[in-house]
């Protein structure tokens, strides 16, 4: 396990590569919707690539500047960096995608929301901290783009819909949330072992 650790947003970026040649290559059996919501996987592979990868430093960004934590990987290490991003965007973002491809193109809004979410998060990071964090230059140039255009493509065919709008935020503050509780509790549990 300590391979997929330290290595799987490097294979997050061959999997970006494979899915968007498949990408390019669906528009005669996928609608541009169902295109547009996988794509915001794939700009998510990317933008992991740059927190973990090149130039990585995302966990020290967290748990320097935002934890005060300079001598541990604590609340962020490897394992919890892996488990988090595998289950909150490797098993959600597909789900939803699929759910948009087969069930109701409306659900796919999960995706642009949630990368438009978390974007705006390094943003705020960046101007709080007047410096750069790992993920913010893809969150400024494909994240907020893909992700304004997703939205306003959904909402210029009328799949924009209220109720997958609100499940989508809610997931999207839900998942945040835990993960900022997580740390939190890391963080605290660690410090009251000292």
């Amino acid at each position: 396990m300590h391979h997929l650790y330290k290595n799987w947003a490097k294979y997050g970026l061959l999997l970006a590569a494979i899915m968007l040649a498949f990408l390019m290559n669906s528009f005669r059996v996928l609608s541009f919707a169902v295109i547009l919501v996988w794509l915001q996987f794939v700009v998510y592979l990317l933008h992991e690539f740059e927190e973990h990868v090149w130039p990585g430093g995302f966990k020290q960004f967290i748990n320097q500047k935002i934890f005060h934590v300079f001598d541990k990987e604590l609340p962020l290490n490897d394992a919890n960096i892996f488990w988090i991003n595998i289950l909150a965007v490797w098993f959600l973002f597909p789900l939803f995608a699929v759910l948009s491809q087969y069930v109701s193109v409306p659900l796919g809004v999960l995706l642009p929301i949630f990368g438009l979410f978390n974007a705006s998060l390094h943003i705020i990071f960046a101007l709080r901290f007047c410096c750069y964090n790992p993920g913010l230059v893809v969150s400024l140039i494909l994240n907020y783009p893909t992700g304004i255009y997703t939205l306003y493509y959904f909402y210029q065919h009328e799949l924009l819909l209220a109720r997958a709008v609100w499940l989508a935020i809610v997931i999207t503050l839900f998942m945040h949330a835990l993960l900022l509780g997580y740390a939190v509790y890391r963080y605290r549990r660690q410090a009251d072992g000292e």
